[in-house]
């Protein structure tokens, strides 16, 4: 494993010039330079966390007066990656469309928590404004970041005989048509990561639950955790999913205008193996540790 480091600051345009020449100064190379900003004078360095240039940068922006942010991340080599218990799946597609409850998906609240939702049981196929919808790709993502496959990756999958997976057929809110992708469901919940986990925050969870709320700090990598004494990964299915509910759930009447955080998903690295073989893009995994 190898950790990556962004750094991001802003200046004007035209202090930028100023900014590369001293940058050049410290040696940082070219191939490090920023050339043009990301967005509205926004600009990113990315070196590896062993790179003497990283702490050149830090040197030259501190001594412009530069305020800077920073973004570590692992990037996992595929033997770590083969080796690993279970692995978090991150789909990385542009969000499409709003799920949820918002297009009719219909949903069991009985065993969800009373005050914010979190725990709804979707009892329906996922309905979605088909105008969202791309009809090219092998991954879908929602804004209410439900996950779902093309109908060849899905048939795939179900060639390949892949346990604790559930994929059901996304249908059109206003015609019931059903759309060429298929939902990505797991039955199995984990029990909930170790305070060992790092790369998580904790923003406005339920003051009932308090299973929501969980985001990724972004400031560290994600780096899930989980006890031995809890998690036998060779008694898990394919496919599973977390405790952890990410995002705010918010409960309405009607509710249609509901949201409910989603939990994230965990595979075994043969599935992974056929989500590449399958060129599914994009999306990235991160290996899970399990201590004793």
């Amino acid at each position: 494993m190898i950790s990556r480091v962004t750094v991001g600051f802003s200046v004007q345009q035209s202090q930028f010039e100023q900014v590369q020449a001293r940058l050049k100064s410290a040696q940082l190379g070219d191939a490090s330079l920023p050339r043009e900003p990301n967005f509205a004078g926004y600009y990113t360095v990315t070196l590896h966390s062993t790179d003497t240039a990283l702490s050149r940068l830090r040197e030259t922006l501190r001594a412009s007066g530069i305020e800077w942010s920073e973004r570590r991340e692992n990037v996992y080599g595929e033997d770590e990656l083969r080796r690993a218990p279970l692995l978090l799946f991150l789909p990385d597609a542009r969000e499409r469309g709003r799920g949820g409850p918002t297009c009719g998906t219909e949903f069991d609240l009985s065993t969800a928590c009373r005050c914010c939702g979190t725990g709804a049981q979707q009892v329906s196929p996922l309905r979605l404004d088909a105008s969202n919808i791309p009809k090219k790709g092998t991954l879908l993502l929602t804004l209410d970041h439900e996950t779902a496959f093309s109908t060849a990756v899905a048939q795939r999958l179900l060639d390949s005989d892949v346990s604790g997976l559930e994929l059901r057929q996304i249908e059109a809110c206003k015609t019931g048509e059903r759309l060429p992708w298929f939902q990505m469901l797991a039955d199995v919940e984990l029990p909930p990561m170790t305070s060992s986990t790092s790369g998580l925050v904790r923003s406005n969870p339920c003051h009932c639950c308090a299973r929501d709320g969980y985001f990724d700090s972004g400031a560290e990598p994600l780096e899930p955790v989980y006890s031995a004494r809890e998690l036998v990964p060779e008694e898990l299915p394919d496919v599973v999913h977390t405790y952890e509910h990410f995002g705010n759930s918010v409960l309405r009447d009607p509710i249609s205008e509901s949201h409910f955080a989603q939990p994230r998903f965990l595979i075994k690295p043969r599935i992974w193996e056929i989500l590449k073989e399958e060129r599914v893009a994009p999306f990235t995994v991160i290996p899970v540790r399990i201590d004793l």
